[in-house]
């Protein structure tokens, strides 16, 4: 780089700098710019349509003039639904809300406190009775078929917390906290919130003065429950399931994943809400209110309606439920429902996960890098130009995603800043750069020649990348039968049993100054030796390992008899550990923007291999000989050699039974003594009954767990042959 640029690269270092903490930030500004590009996205290519099993009925101008203003007296709505019933729907969803008694019920005309002038009290009561009651007869309408009511989201004195038919579940973290939050809501007329079978919000946003429906939320929560949306029910209900299950981590505060109903597993954001692939708004959806209580039912209806999910809602334009779609079409709001049942059974999402923000925020940096280099070394133009093909490849690049994938991938950022970056740089290389470099040919031009000025205004720069080679012992632990146990406990109590016990486990490995590397599923996996010096880290791992083991008895022993927790469920819970030591790569593995100190090699392919050995060793901690070898000290004894995924020779096992202390006994040194007896009769390919039977009753008197062990061996002949026996740990 020459030299007299060094201000202007490191000017546009800044400028990628401040702009880099502006994207990190996301301001108003930055984010609307983003929404209308992915608008425009799907206004070019809109969602295909799919003659799906969702309808809407209409209550458009049409149904108003043949049947009256709204609200319609509600024995006209039983109408509605007992013919969606004849129909064959699958589910009645309402998006409608019903607050108070229907005041055209002929019922509701003897409440006229004035007609007490005129009748006696049991007159009133006895014409009451014979009077139909509107609420009652669309009560048990509801009720005859799957149907769905929704509340509306409010604020105030009239709010109250909403009825919840839908059960909750989820995994990882409680979303409570991650979802839109609501004080109250309108309260649905009992009567008809205890007729149908679920409940949703019609809400299609926080916020209802949002002028385009983009995201709209799933879930949502007063800060202890969770509620349902209108369409999540909807779904909820046609498939005749109980419980909606929410799919959440804890990284950097609690995010939502999913959420599952049933057969769909639906995509979110962080906040638990989708985001709409809207199709145009077309008449196929429709069928008009008038028509279907006008007409006769036949099979042409029969087919718009059979096995679908019905919703029922208003178009009217005096009714005030317009929303704006990505498309730029004003839609009734039960068509936004709609359409989002559309794209969750069709399957068709957009995805923004948190690795794209990371992407785009890494492809901005790299083009303005770009730019800034090819504006100092090329000059404006050639910079301009060749920035302009790859801002058009960026481009492409994010519209495949688009609609190969569903991914939305922001071009207007990374586009934006660097044609800023381009402007400054070139303003800067005018006024600061090009001066300097204007200075530097007018003092030594005359004197040497240009390829020698090009050098004195040139420096090279190196960029060196490496990792770290560490002798390490590497553990991997797996709970034993964890499929019958995850079969037979509540996801929430399975949670809540993993965390306790890969917690014990975890205490293990810090207090015996291991490193945790990851979770997997049920599984733990450590290493030591790294980051820091470990002294004696075969014997340490070791020790922790016969910790672990102990841990599993308290554990144990805390939960037995308890049929609400793991042990009390399934019985005594086991877990099998495998070590082996030796070389591996340690340091930061993954990406830029996210990674993870991690440790790859043979050796951790080996201590996998071994931990999943401990099934057919029977026995619950085993080394491989590159570990046995740092541990003479400590109880151990020889277990053959195994043969292991990804090996082309046997593996020398040994099982650890215990510490220094045990291996110092009595009763150790017996079984020792009779371990390495029955060793010799197997490799000679002897029988050795008489030396199993001597070397299981020594096992039972130090472990009773060497039993099982021992049995194993019956069947195990051929891994203490002399081939078999050769230590490639």
């Amino acid at each position: 780089m020459r030299r007299s640029y060094i201000p202007a690269f490191l000017f546009g270092l800044a400028c990628i700098l401040v702009l880099g903490v502006v994207r990190a930030i996301d301001p108003y500004p930055v984010r609307a710019v983003r929404e209308i590009a992915f608008d425009l996205f799907q206004r070019v290519s809109p969602r295909s349509y799919q003659d799906l099993p969702v309808r809407i009925v209409d209550i458009d101008e049409v149904s108003l003039k043949d049947y009256g203003q709204w609200p319609w007296p509600r024995s006209l709505l039983a109408d509605l639904v007992e013919r969606l019933t004849a129909l064959g729907a699958a589910a009645v969803v309402f998006d409608v809300l019903f607050v108070e008694d229907d005041r055209l019920s002929p019922s509701l005309l003897l409440s006229d406190d004035r007609l007490a002038e005129i009748f006696k009290a049991d007159q009133l009561a006895s014409l009451t009775r014979a009077l139909p009651d509107n609420d009652r007869t669309f009560a048990e309408s509801l009720a005859s078929i799957p149907t769905v009511l929704g509340f509306s989201l409010i604020s105030g004195e009239t709010a109250v917390a909403p009825v919840v038919k839908a059960g909750f579940a989820f995994t990882g973290a409680d979303p409570s906290q991650a979802v839109p939050q609501f004080l109250g809501a309108t309260a649905v007329l009992p009567s008809l919130a205890q007729a149908a079978a679920g409940l949703g919000s019609i809400s299609l946003s926080p916020d209802d003065a949002i002028s385009v429906v983009r995201n709209v939320p799933l879930i949502w929560a007063d800060g202890q429950k969770l509620y349902p949306s209108l369409t999540v029910e909807s779904l909820r209900v046609a498939q005749g399931v109980s419980t909606i299950v929410v799919n959440a981590i804890s990284d950097v505060g609690v995010a939502v994943e999913s959420v599952r109903i049933g057969d769909f597993e639906i995509p979110t954001t962080a906040n638990g809400a989708i985001r709409v692939y809207y199709d145009r708004d077309r008449p196929e959806r429709y069928i008009s209110a008038a028509r279907l209580l006008g007409s006769a039912l036949d099979e042409e209806l029969a087919a718009k309606f059979a096995g679908h999910i019905v919703l029922i809602g208003a178009s009217a334009s005096g009714l005030l439920d317009i929303r704006t779609t990505t498309l730029g079409e004003n839609v009734p709001g039960v068509s936004v429902h709609a359409q989002i049942l559309e794209q969750i059974i069709s399957g068709t999402f957009l995805y923004r996960a948190d690795w794209i923000e990371g992407l785009e925020l890494f492809g901005f940096v790299l083009i303005a890098t770009y730019v800034v280099v090819m504006t100092l070394i090329a000059g404006p133009v050639v910079s301009f130009v060749s920035g302009g093909i790859v801002a058009g490849g960026v481009a492409v690049a994010t519209w495949l995603a688009f609609v190969r994938s569903g991914l939305l991938v922001d071009p207007t950022f990374p586009l934006a800043g660097s044609f800023f970056i381009h402007f400054a740089m070139t303003s800067f290389r005018y006024l600061v750069a090009d001066r300097d470099k204007r200075q530097i040919r007018g003092a030594f031009s005359q004197f040497v020649a240009p390829t020698v000025l090009e050098r004195i205004e040139s420096r090279p720069e190196a960029l060196k990348l490496g990792g770290e080679i560490r002798d390490v012992t590497v553990l991997f632990t797996d709970i034993r039968n964890f499929t019958p146990l995850s079969e037979r406990l509540s996801p929430v109590a399975l949670v809540g049993f993993l965390n306790d016990l890969l917690g014990r486990l975890s205490d293990d490995v810090i207090a015996g100054q291991g490193t945790i590397d990851k979770y997997i599923g049920d599984s733990v996996m450590a290493f030591w030796n790294a980051p820091v010096d470990v002294p004696d880290h075969r014997l340490k791992a070791c020790r922790t390992a016969l910790q672990m083991r102990a841990s599993m008895r308290q554990f144990n022993q805390q939960h037995a008899g308890n049929p609400e927790n793991c042990s009390g469920a399934v019985g005594p819970i086991s877990i099998g550990i495998g070590l082996s030591s030796g070389e591996a790569c340690v340091g930061n593995m993954g990406s830029q923007r996210r990674f993870d100190y991690s440790v790859i090699g043979d050796t951790v392919n080996i201590a996998s291999r071994v931990e999943s050995s401990c099934r057919q060793v029977a026995f619950d901690i085993l080394l491989s000989g590159s570990t046995a070898a740092g541990v003479s000290s400590m109880a151990i004894l020889e277990a053959g050699a195994v043969s292991v995924k990804g090996k082309s020779e046997p593996v020398a096992i040994h099982i650890l039974v215990g510490d220094e202390a045990v291996a110092e006994s009595v009763e150790f040194m017996k079984l020792a003594a009779a371990h390495k007896a029955l060793l010799m009769v197997l490799r000679d390919g002897r029988d050795g009954e008489t030396e199993l039977l001597r070397a299981k009753v020594a096992g039972e008197a130090v472990l009773p767990a060497l039993a099982g062990f021992y049995d194993a061996i019956i069947g195990r002949r051929a891994d203490f042959t002399a081939g078999a026996s050769t230590d490639v740990g």
